[in-house]
Parts: C-alpha cells; structure tokens; sequence
C-alpha cells in the first residue's frame, strides 16, 4: 500500500491554520466534500471519529508530527490528507505538531484502516523525508 491510494494532491495541504484539533479536522473534511471524496452527510460523524480518537489518546507519533485517524459506519473509501500546519498545532500534551497525517477509514475494513495506518507510519518515520514536507510551500 501507498500513500497516494488514499491521499491525492488535492487532498495535500501546506497552509492550514487550525489552531486546534477541531479547527484542523473542520478543514480537512470540508475539504475531502469539496472535492467529493467525502459525503456532505458524512460530515459531523467523520468530524466525530477523529475527535473521540484524538480525545482518547494523543495521536502524536514523533516529534512533530501527528498522525489522527478515525473510523465511521458509512460506506468510504479509506480518505487520507497530509497537512502542514506551520505554526504548529496544540494537541495538549507536549510541543504543537507541524506535520499531521489525517486518515479517515469505513468502520468495517478494519485490515484496509491498518495497512494505511502502517504505510503512513513508515513514511513518517522517515527523518529526512519530514525535514522536506516542513519545507513545501506546494503540493
């Protein structure tokens, strides 16, 4: 699995400002509607499956960088989008992340939500790779 399976370039954004979680995950998901990867309807339980996730447990995965994710009883596509947040976004434990690896997945696909979850990971543990995304000023 790769990471373009389920995060496209218009789904790459390098100039979100979110402050907060919620913040961050509104504009992520109006952005998945705005370019039909995600039904206006599936809107408050997508915004829902990633904060109760972020809410149980920080989904920071190095420094820097966040990888939140949550799963909804609707009929998806696994929806990913790599976010830039450059002044940082406050998960409330710890410094604020820049780098955040949103992923949204069906509630009944639990082996397609971990081999995302896994393909992201090992992208994310890439240092160097890190170092370049915190540099993009496009997609």
């Amino acid at each position: 699995m790769y990471l373009t399976d389920f995060i496209s370039a218009d789904s790459i954004h390098t100039q979100l400002r979110g402050a907060s979680p919620i913040h961050l995950f509104e504009e992520v998901v109006d952005r998945w509607i705005e370019s039909d990867r995600l039904l206006a309807s599936y809107r408050e339980p997508a915004l829902v499956a990633l904060l109760k996730k972020e809410a149980a447990k920080t989904t920071r995965i190095a420094p820097g960088v966040a990888l939140p994710h949550g799963r909804i009883s609707h009929p998806i596509p696994s929806t990913g989008a790599l976010v830039l947040n450059r002044e940082g976004l406050d998960l409330g434990q710890g410094p604020p992340v820049q780098v955040v690896v949103v992923l949204l997945s069906p509630q009944d696909d639990s082996e397609m939500h971990l081999s995302a979850l896994s393909a992201i990971s090992r992208v994310l543990g890439n240092v160097d790779l890190i170092k370049e995304i915190r540099r993009m000023t496009d997609p």
